[in-house]
């Protein structure tokens, strides 16, 4: 299959990453950090998105850094390459630049927005993690419904 790819300038492409099987968080979580650029994890706050296949296989990582002013326009932008690409559900990843990974109320909010936002655009989200270089959270393991 040929990756489709986009035009807006913040978002990058990774086809094809090697990933573990993502059948737990964790696995999700081994898979993101060593993935994720050691230099950005803590200074730069970035979202992945993992399109996923059928079978759960990673098809590409997209990924922004996130800014205020346009994170649901680079998210429309992700989800849109994502269904180009043939995914049918995605698990979303994002870090704080302050090496923490229990999220606040913000983010709990953030969280639901996206899980909408997803719904609208016709992709299932399998989870969502907030991801430090030493720990995670899973919205999934944490009982948030991702439907």
């Amino acid at each position: 299959m040929e990756l489709s790819y986009t035009t807006n300038k913040d978002i990058m492409v990774v086809e094809s990453p090697n990933y573990p099987e993502l059948d737990t968080a964790v696995n999700t979580y081994i898979g993101l950090i060593e993935h994720w650029d050691e230099k950005s994890i803590n200074s730069i706050r970035q979202l992945k998105t993992l399109a996923l296949d059928d079978n759960n296989n990673v098809i590409c990582e997209i990924y922004f850094d996130v800014k205020k002013d346009t994170l649901f326009a680079n998210l429309e932008d992700s989800f849109d390459l994502a269904k180009r690409n043939s995914a049918k559900k995605v698990i979303l990843a994002r870090n704080y630049a302050f090496q923490h990974s229990y999220p606040g109320q913000s983010d709990k909010k953030l969280a639901q927005k996206i899980l909408k936002f997803a719904s609208k655009s016709g992709l299932t989200v399998a989870n969502q993690l907030v991801v430090s270089e030493n720990s995670y959270y899973s919205y999934t393991e944490n009982g948030l419904s991702q439907t």
